[in-house]
């Protein structure tokens, strides 16, 4: 198998939620409303999601999610973000969740579709706009400010830099990928290292972060740029913005998971519905409060 065709079957594909997994609703949360919105994405697909608020929110953050099923993966995330007073609009990217696309056909696709949400949240709102983003969209977030200029504050959880680093990080060269990639979007080429020149970021990473090492990734962007905020935790893998219990609960129940799946006990949705039922998906998605009053606090400043 070439390296374009490991990059392809590791990365792009169609992401939908499983049946097995929980995934919280609005209504999981009393007085949280969500009003459903659309848009086109750059390549024409239709790209759905729901701006998420309380009573009294102020401003906007727009939240771009990371590889999987779309942003309800992050909903005690938004939910916290709208108990600071915000309006959230969360979308998902082409060929994730709720959107139109056969698959997420690229990793900088998600520069792209956030370049078309925030055209289009230029359109309908005219209130102060910050970013906020996990992993792949966080690597949006991080290098949206290559594009474009207007919105105010940065957070990036967890972020890599470029297509080309990654690439070169998980298959030890990027030529093949990186031609891929070119032929599909604009924004390939991309590295968050000029795009956070001048701009107000808040970037939040764990040390043991194997998904996306710290020490290739936020670490270089401290030594370029120091005077941006950071938040950098132990213990907590690739979500900084989880408990420390969280984290370890998470790993507890996935890794039976797939020792069970790989024993081939967990052939049908039947199976994995069973193995799951006592997952107590609260502790799971348990979030930080002293990262989250960073991030209140440097949204607020």
């Amino acid at each position: 198998m070439t390296t374009l065709q490991n990059y392809r079957q590791k990365f792009l594909m169609r992401y939908d939620e499983d049946g097995a997994v929980h995934y919280f609703q609005t209504k999981d949360f009393p007085s949280l409303t969500r009003r459903d919105i659309s848009f086109p994405s750059e390549r024409g697909e239709i790209l759905r999601g729901g701006v998420y608020g309380y009573p009294n929110a102020e401003n906007l953050i727009v939240f771009a999610h990371g590889i999987g099923p779309g942003h309800r993966a992050y909903m005690r995330e938004i939910e916290r973000l709208c108990r600071s007073g915000y309006f959230v609009l969360a979308y998902d990217m082409a060929g994730c969740g709720e959107s139109d696309g056969e698959e997420l056909f690229a990793l900088s696709q998600a520069i792209s579709d956030l370049n078309a949400c925030l055209d289009f949240v230029k359109k309908n709102f005219s209130c102060p706009v910050s970013l906020v983003g996990h992993s792949l969209g966080g690597y949006a977030v991080g290098n949206i400010g290559n594009f474009r200029k207007d919105f105010d504050k940065i957070v990036c959880l967890s972020g890599f830099l470029s297509v080309e680093r990654i690439a070169k990080m998980y298959f030890g060269e990027a030529a093949d990928i990186l031609a891929y990639e070119r032929a599909q979007t604009a924004y390939a080429d991309s590295c968050s290292l000029t795009a956070y020149r001048g701009k107000k970021a808040l970037l939040i990473h764990s040390t043991d972060d194997a998904v996306v090492p710290y020490e290739e990734t936020t670490a270089l962007v401290q030594k370029e740029y120091p005077e941006l905020s950071y938040c950098i935790v132990q213990g907590r893998k690739h979500n900084p913005n989880y408990t420390a219990d969280a984290v370890s609960y998470m790993n507890e129940v996935f890794s039976a998971y797939a020792r069970a799946a790989k024993a081939g006990e967990l052939s049908s949705l039947e199976e994995k519905k069973a193995f799951l039922a006592g997952t107590d998906w609260l502790r799971m998605t348990e979030q930080d409060e002293e990262v989250f009053s960073r991030i209140e606090e440097f949204l607020k400043s």
